[in-house]
């Protein structure tokens, strides 16, 4: 329901009336516009942007601040942005740009030697599988391949910047990781920096 107020015969009105006006008032400018139901689609395509975001976003959930890892991720991340906004920008537009894209990464995942060791260590961090039913792609983004993101973002920074993730795993390929490895990984999201 619209509220009116009438001091000194300035009138004022706010909020909507029915679902047919909406008043707003903005910088003293007073404006009433026909009210629109709010569209909310929920096509396959906004589904698969939405799955992979919220699938990386929450790949960062067990890395704490005092940690190796996102002392490392820290360093590599421009002045004006934050860590996990730079994972996430990075892995989006060079892994994972669209659907397509999404599932071969998870394919590339699904074939990995390691990938119970993934999984294990995702599931000990803390991290769980991520859908969205709307989706049109036919993979969640599961709690192993966000580690496994993870793993590949430290990778891709020690080859750019050979001073940061240096160490053993980060100096190798992704496709010849092992259960120590990831046992390196967890760790580093885990343990205090250097």
């Amino acid at each position: 329901m619209a509220k009116v107020t009438a001091p000194l015969l300035s009138m004022d009105a706010r909020n909507k009336i029915g679902d047919a006006l909406v008043f707003i008032g903005w910088k003293g400018i007073k404006d009433v516009r026909m009210w629109l139901k709010p569209a909310q689609p929920r096509t396959g395509k906004q589904g698969d942007v939405r799955l992979i975001l919220g699938g990386l976003g929450r790949a960062c959930k067990p890395a704490d601040v005092t940690k190796y890892y996102v002392y490392n991720a820290k360093q590599a991340a421009p002045a004006q942005q934050s860590w996990i906004s730079r994972f996430v920008q990075y892995i989006r537009t060079t892994y994972m740009a669209d659907s397509d894209a999404f599932e071969a990464e998870n394919t590339e995942f699904e074939g990995h030697t390691a990938k119970p060791y993934f999984d294990n260590a995702a599931a000990d961090l803390g991290l769980t599988d991520f859908d969205i039913y709307y989706k049109s792609t036919s993979s969640v983004f599961s709690a192993g391949l966000q580690l496994y993101e993870i793993a590949k973002y430290a990778i891709d920074v020690h080859k750019t910047n050979p001073d940061l993730f240096d160490k053993s795993p980060y100096k190798k390929d992704i496709t010849s990781w092992d259960a120590q490895d990831v046992a390196t990984l967890k760790a580093d999201l885990t343990t205090t920096e250097p």
